[in-house]
């Protein structure tokens, strides 16, 4: 019998441990990224160039050091 631990009425559907899961490291890559790419640009005094550069290393960072493994169904 499934308990209804969120009290909606039903039965619950999706399991529990699954709930917080980090998903990987993208945003973090992304917002470091971010951050870095602000700090270089207003030394350098072109701030709009090297946010983007810094989204797209940080996004790029992020992705590559993201622990998604395949999973095997057997």
């Amino acid at each position: 019998m499934k308990t209804d631990n969120d009290n909606t009425g039903k039965g619950s559907q999706a399991p529990k441990q699954d709930k917080g899961k980090p998903k990987g490291n993208l945003a973090l890559g992304t917002a470091l990224g971010l951050l870095g790419g602000c700090a270089i640009g207003a030394i350098g005094d072109d701030i709009g160039t090297w946010m983007l550069i810094g989204v797209m290393l940080g996004a790029a960072l992020g992705l590559a050091s993201s622990n998604d493994e395949p999973q095997n169904k057997n």
